[in-house]
């Protein structure tokens, strides 16, 4: 990959000012225009003039040329460019999954909580059946049936959660 010299085409030192690069622009397009010489070499150094002035009168594109040029000019780019990428390493083989053997306690382990689920979710059920109810009974200003209701599901509530336990102290003695 090469880099064009914007200072080394226009003449001019790296410190140089921009009155200094606009004066070294101007005498080269004055040389160079294609009405004054016609010739294809002064013809790509008029253009590659013009790309320089306008990087180098810039300041912001200045400072990002002469960065890009700082790094491409050094011993550890250029190296950096030529040296070809390490091969990816080897594809690792993939594990072997665990041998998964249901010993006697899983078993029960799992029948415990396909029980416990199976409990919950009537609870569950009831608590919203009973809610509904009491939404419906409000509605139709049957207070009554709607307080009934209410109280029925938060005893449903507590029963949700205090059956379960009691179930699964049952079930550990």
């Amino acid at each position: 990959m090469t880099v064009i010299d914007y200072y080394d085409l226009l003449g001019v030192p790296e410190t140089a000012s921009i009155d200094e690069i606009k004066h070294a622009y101007r005498r080269i397009v004055r040389a160079t225009h294609p009405d004054v010489n016609p010739t294809a070499e002064a013809e790509a150094l008029f253009k590659g003039a013009n790309e320089a002035y306008t990087v180098l009168s810039n300041p912001i594109a200045r400072a990002d040329y002469d960065r890009a040029r700082a790094f491409m000019m050094s011993p550890t780019a250029a190296g950096a460019l030529r040296r070809p990428a390490p091969p990816p390493p080897p594809p690792q083989p993939r594990p072997e999954p665990p041998d998964i053997r249901y010993t006697p306690r899983m078993e029960r382990s799992l029948g415990l909580l396909r029980e416990l689920s199976l409990i919950l979710g009537a609870f569950l059920l009831a608590f919203v059946g009973l809610m509904l109810l009491s939404s419906w009974a409000t509605q139709r200003d049957l207070r009554l049936l709607a307080d009934s209701a209410f109280l029925l599901s938060m005893v449903t509530v507590v029963g949700g959660v205090a059956v379960p336990i009691w179930w699964l102290l049952r079930r550990r003695a």
